[in-house]
């Protein structure tokens, strides 16, 4: 068994280093939300980017597919996050508004996306980049692929989490409502902030807590006033990201 285990580490640390590493970029969505890559990812995220355009038949045609896809991530709290891009600079922000509500889309959609299209070489659609937290990607052109990718990414995760034993950071309970809990161990005297995150991967409340001595802490979190829906816990050990957790809150 750990012969096995230790072949499947090899290739995971092996697809790891020789992968190309993404580009960053800065785009704002057709509701003036700023997309922000490297931020996205540093909070642990996965992101999925989608490059469309609105008259692509084949873009057309599989948006209810995408959008369920999508939605089974949101509800299952994964640290997954979808974005689309409309890589056509001919098209205005409407027509990209328009293609949104025709298709009920929930996930951010950014129009005048040429210029980050070019970044990863997109000369067609739908494209997708499915980025990982350390910055590898894979490629695809079939929606129907986009779920294997993510889990080539959650497989780096977990091979990441044995590592660095952020596996061991328990968030409770989950869902929440007006109070959640961190419980963790630390070796050493540690400096420990915590950030908590929307899906849009804009930091919604920071949580300071100062130098923390060794062995067993549990931190309180105040989620008062904090809207529901899907968030990601940031924890971070002397200015280094150890851990993500996904929260809900009710």
């Amino acid at each position: 068994m750990k012969k096995i285990f230790t072949l499947v580490f090899a290739s995971i640390f092996s697809v790891s280093v020789n992968a190309q590493v993404a580009p960053d970029f800065t785009i704002t969505d057709i509701n003036d939300n700023t997309l922000q890559l490297y931020t996205a990812l540093n909070q642990g995220n996965i992101v999925v980017v989608k490059f469309f355009t609105t008259w692509c038949s084949i873009c057309n045609n599989t948006a209810p597919q995408v959008q369920n896809l999508w939605e089974g991530y949101e509800s299952s709290g994964q640290d997954i996050l979808l974005w689309g891009i409309n890589r056509d600079n001919n098209e205005s922000e409407q027509q990209v508004i328009n293609y949104s509500n025709s298709h009920g889309i929930t996930y951010p959609e950014a129009a005048m996306g040429g210029s980050v299209a070019a970044l990863y070489g997109v000369t067609y659609q739908p494209d997708y980049r499915i980025i990982c937290p350390d910055r590898s990607y894979h490629t695809t052109t079939n929606w129907n692929q986009v779920d294997s990718k993510v889990q080539a990414c959650q497989a780096l995760l977990s091979a990441n989490d044995l590592k660095n034993q952020s596996a061991q950071i328990k968030l409770f309970p989950n869902p929440a409502q007006r109070e959640a809990y961190l419980n963790f161990s630390l070796k050493e005297n540690s400096e420990i902030s915590i950030a908590l995150y929307n899906q849009l991967g804009q930091e919604v409340k920071t949580y300071k807590k100062g130098l923390l001595e060794s062995g067993e802490q549990t931190l309180s979190l105040d989620l008062a006033g904090i809207s529901a829906g899907v968030y990601s816990v940031v924890v971070n050990k002397n200015d280094s990201r150890i851990a993500t957790r996904k929260l809900v809150i009710e």
